[in-house]
């Protein structure tokens, strides 16, 4: 009986760990610049903060989620900022429930597991993910460092 109750701790410690509410991530469409070319040969250039309702209005965001579309963006915007962050294509596409973020010194991790595409002919589509974080919490995100890391 006793061995059991200590895999159940055990079991409980890695299993249902606390997920980071700091991070919120959620797959949307947003407008991209109008740029010649090929938009996606350097989608860096695309990611962005947005911390006001003008810059969401202007980026035109469109969340997949249509509950999001309701927020009232001036209240929002208040104690929240987004990351917008174009992510994967040719052999692999991530899924926002797939990604999360951790804070280390100067430094915005944000990690994602992504699915490969195993087909023969084709390539995955590029996802553009927002990723929303408190910004009375994390006052000086603007000056951290982003790094995407592959799970």
């Amino acid at each position: 009986m006793k061995n059991i109750l200590i895999l159940f701790i055990v079991f409980t410690f890695f299993c249902c760990k606390p997920k980071n509410e700091d991070f919120k991530f959620y797959e949307c469409e947003f407008l991209f610049s109008e740029v010649a070319g090929n938009p996606f040969d350097s989608i860096d250039k695309y990611n962005k903060w947005v911390d006001n309702k003008q810059d969401a209005i202007n980026l035109k965001v469109h969340f997949n989620d249509l509950e999001l579309n309701k927020r009232n963006l001036n209240s929002l915007y208040k104690t929240k900022a987004q990351y917008f962050f174009i992510i994967g294509g040719g052999g692999i596409w991530v899924q926002a429930k797939n990604c999360r973020a951790e804070i280390k010194n100067d430094t915005l991790f944000i990690i994602y597991k992504p699915k490969w595409n195993r087909e023969p002919v084709g390539e995955a589509a590029s996802t553009m993910i927002c990723m929303e974080l408190d910004k009375t919490k994390y006052p000086n995100y603007r000056e951290l460092t982003i790094d995407y890391i592959q799970e």
